[in-house]
């Protein structure tokens, strides 16, 4: 009976540690065999601006294929990654408001910020970021309804402006970004 529970506490025990060595999934343990750069575009707006206006994101891959996604979350992102250089990618916000949609609320939530950057990886190693933009086209909470449509007109015209565009190279082991 002693050796059966050895044994079952055994199981328990190897089960548990090969459970905790693959909870770990953080992007700066993986062993990259060779220099591969990752850009993320991230796009935040409040739920309550995505309910006014339609948001979708035009962005070209490291294979120069070009894609629309519709953002449907208030915390939408696309993330790329690529060994092959020299590569370029581009991201293109596009902001249009919505048709008949009536303002129901006395005040509304409409902050819309856009993030992007990329990183150069090497082994286990994550280099500083090479390409970091952050924008913000609204930071304005509790708007009140009167002020709405002003301020989606002010978060269209700002998202216009809004075209990323990046050339990666490699020096060495290292991968640089230029704005193209």
């Amino acid at each position: 009976m002693k050796k059966i529970l050895l044994m079952g506490t055994a199981l328990l025990l190897a089960g548990f540690c090969i459970a905790l060595g693959s909870c770990d999934d953080d992007n700066d343990n993986t062993n990259y065999t060779s220099p591969t750069v990752i850009s993320e575009f991230d796009v935040d707006f409040d739920r309550e601006l995505l309910e006014l206006v339609d948001v979708s994101v035009t962005y070209t891959d490291f294979t120069g294929t070009t894609y629309t996604e519709k953002v449907t979350t208030d915390d939408w992102k696309k993330e790329l990654r690529s060994s092959e250089f020299p590569v370029t990618t581009s991201y293109k916000l596009n902001v249009t408001r919505k048709a008949n949609v009536a303002l129901t609320r006395d005040y509304y939530d409409l902050d819309a910020e856009v993030k992007f950057e990329a990183d150069s990886h090497f082994k286990k190693e994550k280099q500083p970021a090479i390409a970091d933009r952050e924008f913000y086209l609204s930071r304005r909470e509790h708007v009140p309804a009167a002020e709405v449509e002003a301020e989606i007109n002010n978060i269209i015209e700002a998202s216009k402006a809004l075209d990323i565009a990046y050339r990666f190279t490699l020096t060495g082991n290292h991968a640089t970004g230029t704005p193209l």
